[in-house]
Parts: structure tokens; C-alpha cells; sequence
């Protein structure tokens, strides 16, 4: 599982250069044979780059069949994802 969680450390927030890790957005990772089952994490509903981000997880992991639930954060880790996209956003 650390190898995929360091793969998803690759894949930058669309708009800040925070890694999604590091943003709090991947909750539960885990594996079944060649299926890989993430839970990602976002701070609301109707996030706009949703789409992107999961298209980017599922790129990244190249051949495995890739899986990805949403869920909406708590609020611990809301408010810790909105203290660092503060400090962040929009630097690229």
C-alpha cells in the first residue's frame, strides 16, 4: 500500500503545488489482486477538478484496475485542507 500512497505523492492538486497526500485527500487505500480500491477524500460536494483527479489516479497506476470512492472530509481534516490550500493556493 506505501507504494501506491507513494505514487498519489506524484499527483498535484490542480491548483497548488501540494501533493493530494499531503492535502489529507486519500483516506483508505487498499488492494485485491490487481484492483486497487482508493478513497478520496474532498473538502465538498460538486468539487469542480474531481474528474481530473481521478483521472489522474487512475493514470498514474497505469495497468491495475483502479477503483476511486468519494467521500466528503470531516471536519478535522476539512479544516486542515483549508489551512494549507490558504497558504497555497494558486501557487504553481
Amino acid at each position: 500500500m506505501e507504494d501506491i500512497r507513494k505514487l498519489m505523492r506524484q499527483i498535484k492538486h490542480p491548483e497548488m503545488d501540494l501533493d493530494i497526500v499531503e492535502l489529507g485527500m486519500i483516506g483508505r487505500v487498499r488492494e485485491e489482486g490487481n484492483k486497487v480500491h482508493i478513497e478520496l477524500k474532498l473538502p465538498f460536494r460538486g468539487v469542480p477538478k474531481k474528474r481530473m483527479i481521478i483521472d489522474r489516479i487512475e493514470n498514474i497506476l497505469g495497468e491495475r484496475d483502479v477503483e476511486v470512492r468519494t467521500v466528503l472530509m470531516n471536519r478535522k481534516h476539512k479544516a486542515e485542507f483549508y489551512e494549507l490550500a490558504g497558504r497555497n493556493w494558486g501557487r504553481k
